[in-house]
């Protein structure tokens, strides 16, 4: 009687392993809602067991709960700004089934706390995992940047002393935080006796008024003999 016991060689090769992040590329509002895709993707071969996929998003800035967020199932920490989905495939058998893909997708959408006007872009990094038995191996990160572009208004105004416009508004707009200027006009008639408002400075969030207050000379003369 003869009884051969059959071993398959395990050696729990990872190939293909990456993780792929796409988003918004620009925002212009403090408060707006940024949207991900993270795909996470491993071959698995010549492996007989089990495998957890582990898959780490770091955040720029901590979520602003007070704001609707989706993390598509995903463990956010507060502390670290991490949002971890940890997912495990069970029954791998590449000996009977072939070489196993592994794909996974994840989709939030988050708005940040603390995010500045002046900002100009927020970097959000993720980064993959999977181990087995016999491996464990990461994946290199991957980035998505988002340029932040929030404007700010400035409106100067050209008035005379009754509040009678004299010309039509100027108005420019920047990205806040950098620097505005207006500048007084030459109206025929007319001299400037005072200026409301900061005539330079930094564009805010906020619109920003300057009035130009000008007398209108007559030149008038009474009473001469």
């Amino acid at each position: 009687i003869e009884v051969t016991y059959v071993y398959y060689m395990e050696t729990g090769e990872i190939t293909g392993d990456e993780v792929i992040k796409t988003g918004t590329e620009e925002v212009t509002s403090t408060d707006a809602t940024f949207e991900y895709t993270i795909k996470y993707n491993a071959v698995i071969k010549n492996y007989i067991g089990n495998a957890v996929v582990t898959i780490t998003d770091t955040l720029p800035l901590p979520i602003d709960k007070t704001k609707t967020y989706e993390l598509d199932g995903g463990v956010y920490d507060e502390e670290s700004k991490t949002i971890t989905w940890t997912e495990t495939i069970e029954g791998i058998d590449t000996n009977k089934n072939g070489n196993y893909a592994v794909q996974i997708t994840k989709s939030i959408k988050v708005s940040y706390s603390g995010l500045e006007a002046t900002t100009r872009k927020v970097v959000n990094t993720v980064v993959g995992n999977i181990h087995t038995d016999i491996t464990d191996k990461t994946t290199t990160p991957d980035e998505v940047e988002t340029a932040v572009k929030v404007s700010g208004k400035v409106i100067a105004h050209y008035v005379d002393t009754n509040g009678t416009k004299l010309l039509d508004d100027i108005i420019s707009k920047d990205l806040v935080g950098n620097t505005y200027l207006t500048s007084e006009k030459e109206i025929a008639g007319y001299e400037l006796v005072k200026v409301e408002g900061e005539t330079t400075g930094l564009y805010t969030k906020e619109d920003i008024e300057v009035t130009y207050v000008y007398y209108m000379e007559t030149g008038e003369i009474t009473g001469d003999e």
